[in-house]
């Protein structure tokens, strides 16, 4: 990467990140005009250490946005959208479904669902201006064209398939590796922490892939 290139990182990321920062502002107040009622915080939490982390997140996803923006091609409308749906979907959907069936906190709420979508729309219209494409720009009926004539429509159904069963699977994998650390919390309650399930588990991971599959696929 350029040193020219790092220099215009250095800049565009921390305001992409700053408006997904801030965008919790009007997220809050458009919730409160839905009549959603602001969550309790957990016992115990620190608003200034949870501001803090929140917007060292927000400058991480930012930089994570940005990279993925720089090989998106089609117009900015596209690229906007694609990048909107991805962080809403992955941050905001995903964090509600995750919290819903894992614990009693504030996050399971859909308070939070509706706090994150003016923050996604904000930072992602950012980082699609300010992080243009690097591939030629094509329209998105040629890319839809080139895309799906690749493979015969068995190979399609493969690919979807492997890649809606992949969540599931690292989800579980990565669960028993870390299990023995993080269960006997679960188990006792602490934090508000829940343990759910076989039959509450698979349903949410079912739709939590499926979730992130529609969104990943126009990146």
């Amino acid at each position: 990467m350029k040193f020219t290139t790092w220099i215009h990182y250095f800049w565009k990321v921390p305001v992409c990140g700053l408006l997904f920062f801030f965008g919790f502002i009007p997220g809050g107040q458009l919730a409160a005009w839905m009549g959603l009622p602001t969550p309790p915080m957990p016992a115990g939490a620190d608003q200034a250490t949870i501001a803090q982390f929140t917007l060292l997140g927000s400058l991480i996803l930012a930089l994570g946005l940005a990279a993925v923006a720089r090989g998106l091609s089609g117009s900015f409308l596209w690229r906007w959208l694609s990048l909107f749906f991805f962080t809403w979907i992955a941050y905001g959907v995903n964090t509600y479904l995750e919290a819903a069936i894992f614990s009693t906190m504030a996050a399971a709420s859909l308070y939070t669902v509706v706090l994150y979508l003016p923050a996604s729309l904000f930072c992602s219209a950012a980082v699609a201006w300010l992080f243009p494409s690097k591939t030629q720009r094509i329209g998105l009926l040629a890319q839809l064209r080139t895309f799906f004539t690749g493979r015969s429509s068995g190979g399609w159904i493969g690919r979807l398939l492997a890649a809606f069963l992949s969540f599931p699977l690292v989800y579980y994998v990565f669960g028993r590796l870390i299990s023995p650390i993080v269960l006997p919390y679960y188990q006792q309650g602490a934090n508000e922490l829940a343990l759910p399930g076989w039959g509450q588990l698979l349903p949410v991971l079912a739709l939590r892939s499926l979730l992130f599959l529609l969104v990943c696929l126009p990146i």
